[in-house]
């Protein structure tokens, strides 16, 4: 099935069928133990035998051994790199970080700073966005006919664009529509033309970046209700999902009508800004608490709220037709409280996130260990494989923004000391 929500689905076939793309043995210990060997009818329009699959249940030691060795699941670890920190200012928030190629942009208050990565992280310009002293709280970057260009959102509403190369902003490419605070920006995996933009003001944006123009807005009735904190698209672009301070996760789809739009305009036709109401997909009971940090895996979603709690889970419609969702695995990281803002990264199998104590967790998702049933749930409690101090005098450094360059698999996390940590992710397993 290759739509994102499978459509008329039981929970029951979800257990038996779906878990297997993550934990292809696990699957077996959702069964009744003194069962020796589990039928599993094939329920798919695309199977016209609808032949029975005959699968051999092993034992719990057999299924977490074979889970946990080397080949399925490389113990990945970080480790300080040559250099291991950037100080930008005493006592400076980190506001956010992102790396692109040999390139590392960091900003602190309304400032954004040029590192050359190649070149011992050498500070080689900064830029302020003129006019405004309030606080940049995103930004990303995109490559366009050899054009690296820089995109910034933060406390003031309209979205700037900076030339990386030549460090000056380009006034004529301002994205102008936010009533308020913009907290995240997300380019189109595949169309670099297009971007996402999640705000204050409980709407998320559809943007054609280099004409500019507003394309969608995301919102109004049965839409966001609050602001939308985090955002992201799915791996072929066809979906986002979005989430904030009402603590609902909602999917919106591309559809035929949008993509029209999108086309018009990439056509350089003039078109009529749509506004997209009610989601394909929303949900309501995943987090107790407001989610500010979301990322796709595949066809899973990968949530985190402020208590400290990330979860992975598949978003479905049941039998009777209503949104709601499987859950997959759960990692738990200390906190002292409830911190808004906190970033986790997610590289190949590994969940990196800080906290507010200068504490960095590793958690590798395919080692895991099977938990109880909840309210007819099976999960997988995870268990973090590593947990680093980025400061040998154990003081209290929250580590909120956190990016990872795979060019050179060096992970960068900002603290609120105005210091960026460096750190290698490495695989453990070929030492």
């Amino acid at each position: 099935m290759e739509t994102i929500i499978p459509q008329a689905q039981t929970i029951e076939y979800l257990s038996k069928m779906k878990l297997r793309d993550i934990f292809p043995e696990s699957i077996y210990s959702l069964n009744n133990n003194n069962q020796n060997k589990l039928d599993i009818k094939l329920d798919d329009d695309k199977n016209d035998n609808n032949n029975n699959i005959n699968v051999k249940k092993e034992s719990y030691s057999e299924m977490f051994t074979s889970m946990n060795d080397n080949k399925s699941a490389p113990n990945y670890k970080l480790e300080k790199n040559v250099k291991d920190k950037i100080k930008i200012l005493q006592n400076n928030i980190i506001n956010c970080i992102y790396s692109y190629n040999n390139i590392l942009l960091i900003s602190n208050n309304n400032e954004l700073k040029f590192y050359d990565i190649s070149d011992n992280f050498e500070l080689y310009g900064s830029i302020k966005i003129p006019g405004y002293d309030k606080n940049i709280l995103c930004l990303t970057c995109t490559e366009i006919n050899n054009i690296l260009y820089g995109v910034i959102g933060g406390e003031f509403s309209s979205i700037h664009v900076i030339d990386i190369l030549s460090i000056q902003e380009l006034t004529g490419y301002q994205l102008i529509g936010h009533k308020n605070k913009v907290y995240q920006l997300e380019f189109h995996p595949y169309n670099n033309n297009l971007l996402l933009s999640a705000s204050k003001d409980c709407t998320v944006r559809l943007w054609n970046f280099k004409r500019p123009e507003l394309l969608v807005i995301f919102g109004g009735p049965n839409s966001f209700e609050s602001d939308v904190l985090c955002i992201d698209w799915n791996s072929e672009g066809e979906y986002f999902v979005g989430s904030g301070v009402d603590c609902v996760v909602r999917i919106y789809k591309i559809d035929e009508l949008i993509q029209n739009c999108i086309d018009l305009s990439m056509n350089k036709k003039k078109v009529k800004t749509l506004l997209k109401s009610l989601p394909y997909f929303s949900c309501n009971d995943i987090h107790d608490n407001l989610i500010d940090c979301i990322k796709y895996n595949n066809r899973f979603i990968i949530s985190k709220s402020v208590d400290g709690i990330i979860k992975e889970w598949l978003p479905f419609q049941d039998k009777n037709g209503q949104n709601s969702f499987f859950l997959i695995n759960i990692f738990v990281f200390n906190t002292k409280q409830l911190i808004l803002g906190i970033k986790f990264c997610f590289v190949e199998d590994n969940i990196i996130v800080g906290n507010e104590m200068g504490q960095i967790f590793l958690f590798n998702k395919r080692q895991t260990e099977m938990n109880k049933e909840v309210n007819n749930h099976h999960f997988f409690q995870n268990n973090y494989t590593q947990v680093v101090n980025v400061n040998d005098r154990n003081e209290d450094i929250l580590l909120k923004n956190i990016n990872y360059n795979s060019f050179y698999n060096l992970l960068f996390f900002g603290g609120n000391n105005g210091e960026v940590y460096i750190y290698k992710l490495i695989n453990d397993s070929n030492k």
